[in-house]
């Protein structure tokens, strides 16, 4: 997954608040080149509430392409779309995709796809 516009992050054990925090920043960093895909490796990770919070009340949605969660399962899956919507309830349009995958074979060949799907067409 190596290209500008996309972020590969691995989440292991529980996420707490600085954590959380610190991760905000690396987007806000990342985002400063422009929208980016965030390519989250979950398995075996837990966001608890209040760093949840955190990052559904600070990220801005302009800053990402889409979120791409590998290996999740269905209470992070719940958790995912659930910061998503909290992101709406907040006033930060959740403008982006959000997508479940199982592997990361399957998130390279997502975003690839996505990428030209929304490709700025030349014209002439």
């Amino acid at each position: 997954m190596i290209a500008p516009d996309a972020l590969h992050t691995r989440y292991v054990g529980l996420v707490g608040l600085q954590d959380a925090k610190w991760c905000l920043r690396v987007y806000e960093e990342m985002a400063v080149h422009g929208p980016f895909y965030l390519v989250a490796e979950v398995q075996g990770s837990e966001l608890p509430t209040e760093s949840r919070k955190y990052l559904a009340n600070n990220v801005r949605a302009e800053w990402m392409r889409s979120v791409v969660y590998v290996g999740s399962d269905l209470t992070q899956r719940v958790v995912g779309k659930a910061m998503s919507v909290a992101m709406l309830l907040t006033g930060h349009a959740a403008s982006f995709d959000t997508v479940f995958v199982d592997t990361m074979t399957q998130a390279q060949a997502w975003v690839d796809t996505h990428r030209l799907e929304h490709a700025p067409r030349r014209v002439g």
